[in-house]
């Protein structure tokens, strides 16, 4: 976020764009190429690569070292780095660690997070050792400082609790986020401070932020919430496929988050190492809607998601099939209590 905020990025042969998020590291792509790149020439001095595992180093050891065509540096951008098969990926760390001597290739590595250990390679090593390591991140307490920063970039300005509902709104989606923020810059005008009201007015709820309504309305045996949003959902074009997909995956989270609670215990930091890519108020929140299920319940649920399936897959009505799973799901009684 430093980086992107500085008038330019610092220099460097190589950068290493690590990190889970597509549009940070798309951010840091697109000023790389409007500040390394003639755009006389940037045709000849730009070649990207898409790695999968079957990729051969050929075609990437014979690009790091080629000659800038015309001007003084080119780039080479090698994307899902961490797909490549080991032995591809030593065959890349000499030419790599060439390319950076030579100072007229910069290369600009994208490694996406592998497991729980982030799939470090000598590869990898050499790229943060040879130059400047980006983690492209955002963290949940960064996200109002660049939702600010990005409003201002936009010529306007909005008020704490509007910057709060905004964030409501979006969820996780960096690009839906930015977005947003660009229509709601557009709707307020040069010089304009944003208020709730007008984050009410203008900035969408997100997909992901009515599924998590959804799932919160199942948690807490709300009905009347849950049809609503799921109405509203198919009315906007979700497949009903979809969100029994994604009640599905709310439903083996919380199995995952039981078993795991009943082993090590119900410290959400704890359970947070455990499952990667959950935070602790996932686990937070997870953990309080568990006092809701019994486990009998929580696996008949699954029975119930299967049949749903089967009956929208033969001709059933989708809404009706939907409906009648929710309402299956917010009945239940929830664990038995003790005494």
């Amino acid at each position: 976020m430093e980086a992107l905020a500085a008038p330019r990025l610092p220099e460097a042969p190589v950068y290493l764009l690590a990190g889970p998020d597509d549009f940070l590291r798309e951010q840091v792509l697109d000023r790389l190429r409007r500040e390394l790149l003639d755009p006389g020439f940037a045709e000849f001095n730009h070649c990207r690569f898409h790695c999968t595992s079957t990729t051969k180093p050929a075609p990437l050891v014979g690009a790091l070292s080629e000659l800038p065509m015309m001007t003084d540096r080119r780039l080479v951008e090698i994307h899902e780095a961490q797909a490549l098969s080991a032995d591809a990926a030593r065959a890349l760390t000499a030419p790599l660690e060439e390319a950076s001597r030579s100072g007229g290739t910069v290369v600009a590595l994208c490694w996406r997070p592998v497991g729980r250990g982030g799939g470090n390679s000598p590869l990898k090593e050499a790229a943060a050792r040879l130059g400047v390591h980006l983690d492209c991140t955002l963290a949940e307490a960064d996200r109002p400082a660049w939702v600010q920063a990005t409003l201002k970039r936009l010529g306007v300005q909005a008020e704490g609790a509007a910057v709060s509902e905004i964030l409501q709104r979006t969820g996780s989606d960096l690009r839906h986020l930015a977005s947003q923020l660009e229509k709601l810059a557009l709707y307020a005008g040069p010089g304009v401070r944003i208020g709730r009201e007008d984050v009410r007015r203008i900035v969408l709820r997100s997909t992901e932020v009515k599924t998590w309504e959804l799932t919160a309305a199942i948690g807490k045996r709300d009905l009347r919430g849950a049809i609503r949003i799921a109405e509203t959902l198919l009315e906007e074009g979700e497949q009903p496929g979809g969100l029994l997909s994604y009640l599905n995956s709310y439903l083996r989270s919380l199995a995952q988050i039981q078993a795991l609670a009943a082993r090590h215990g119900s410290s959400a930091s704890t359970l947070a190492r455990e499952i990667p890519g959950k935070k602790d108020y996932q686990i937070r929140k997870a953990l309080d809607e568990l006092r809701t299920w019994s486990t009998q319940e929580l696996q008949r649920a699954f029975e119930l998601i299967c049949r749903a399936d089967l009956r929208v897959k033969t001709g059933g009505d989708p809404r009706l099939v939907l409906e009648l799973l929710l309402v299956e799901l917010c009945r239940r009684r929830g664990p038995a209590r003790q005494g």
